[in-house]
This record gives structure tokens, sequence and C-alpha cells, in this order.
């Protein structure tokens, strides 16, 4: 059983033994539910009753002892990633059992020789689930790494690569299971209360552009075009006004 504390077990625990291993214990036994004992530094008997009550449950034979090998400790909380042996496999001196992650879910992003420039820790992100939802997210860690295969024909190349760690706050938003894929996008500059118009709709006028509307009456209007993301473009001009319909390109 995994338990949570920053002591490692060393040894086996039994009425009269004493030490801060003996609280560490009984501080999870009282988070798991077992009650009628006082959680300090001492296994007594009333450590003893609760023990029993613990191992009756988990089907152990009550012994009220807490033998060394039951339990170990870790020093956060986390969840198991893989398993690596199953009922019936062989067991031996060093073979992982499992392996664990952290509780925080994260997003890993391979940035090329192009993209990596824009791999910073600091930088604020878009991520966009599977599901639909849309969340921000923040680069925390950035780290070179490895690619794969470089070219059409299937040969083996390594190309070096730049990974990203984009650490997002609403946990929740990451339901998903382990490597659900997730679109990030790099906020590299924010404005708000501002018009914006899909790019097709932008017209070249002159030496700038321009939109074609129909309030009042069809009409080429210059535009003053400010940051393009995610195929709209903000905008700026006279009469221009929220809901105003404009041209855009095939239609």
């Amino acid at each position: 059983m995994v338990l949570l504390g920053g002591l490692p077990a060393f040894r086996s625990l039994a009425v009269n033994v004493k030490g801060p291993d003996v609280r560490q214990f009984e501080e999870n036994l009282r988070a798991l539910g077992y009650h009628g004992f006082t959680v300090d530094s001492v296994f007594d008997a009333a450590t003893v009753t609760a023990v029993k009550k613990w191992q009756k449950d988990l089907g152990l034979a009550e012994t009220g002892t807490l033998e060394l090998g039951r339990v170990v400790y870790v020093a956060a909380p986390v969840r198991v990633a893989a398993l690596k042996q199953h009922v019936g496999d062989q067991a031996a001196p060093g073979t992982a059992v499992l392996t664990v992650t952290g509780m925080t879910r994260s997003v890993s992003v391979e940035l090329d020789d192009k993209t990596a420039p824009l791999g910073k820790v600091g930088v604020k992100v878009q991520v966009s689930t599977a599901g639909g939802k849309s969340v921000g997210g923040v680069m925390t860690a950035v780290a070179a790494g490895q690619g794969g295969q470089d070219d059409a024909q299937g040969a083996q190349g390594q190309q070096a690569k730049t990974v990203v760690t984009v650490t997002v706050a609403q946990q929740s938003a990451l339901s998903g299971g382990d490597g659900d894929p997730v679109d990030v996008v790099v906020v590299r500059a924010q404005k708000k209360n501002v018009l914006t118009v899909p790019i097709v709709a932008l017209l070249a006028v002159g030496d700038g552009y321009g939109l074609e509307t129909y309030t009042g009456g069809r009409r080429i209007v210059p535009v003053t075009v400010g940051i393009f993301a995610q195929g709209r473009a903000e905008v700026s001009g006279p009469g221009l006004v929220e809901g105003m319909r404009v041209g855009v390109a095939g239609e």
C-alpha cells in the first residue's frame, strides 16, 4: 500500500515502538478513516486496535503489527501511469511493478526549428481539447529533445526538437486520457473590445486594406489592420460598427 510521508519505511511497527515514523503512519491511518487512537509518536494499544481494523478491511491477518514492506511512502500524491507487472508474473528484485506520475496534468508540445523560438518559460498559451474546451495555460519548462524520421522515404534521422511543457490551472479541462491530442496556440498579443473580420474579407485598396460593406448601400471602406489570430483580423476605420455586414471572398 502506498501512503503519504517524507520518511521511508525502515522497520516494522508494533506495540511500544516510538518515533517519527510511528506518527507518520498514524497520520495516514487517521486519514483513511480509522479512529480511537491518538496521533503521536507512540505505537500503543489503541494503535494496535486500529491497525487490526485496517487489516481486517484489507483481508489481512489481524496481527496489529505493521510489518516492514507492507506500506511504501511517497512525499506527495501520485497517480498510477502504467502497470508493469500483473497477477501471476514472476517477481524479482529490482523489477518495476508500476510507474507513477504527479497528480497535476500538463501538456507536452514538440516544436521544430521554425517554431522553437516561441518556446520560452512564462509564455501564455491557449489550449483547446478534443472535447471543445479552451483554457489558458503557461509554458513552465523548455528542454531539447529528439525527433524521429526526417524524410519521405522513411530513412532514419534525428532532428533536434524543443519540447515544451504547458501547465494548465483549470485541471478539470484536461479530463481525457493520457496522450489525447490538444491544440496549443501561443498568445503573442492580446486586445480587448476590438472589431474583427475574417481575413478573407480584406481587400487590397491602394497601399492598404479595405472592406466591402453593405450597411447603408454597397461601398468600399478603407481600414487599418491590427493583429491577426485564428483566421480573423483586427480592423478599425470610419463608420465601422459591430454587426456590420461585410463581403467575403468566394461568397
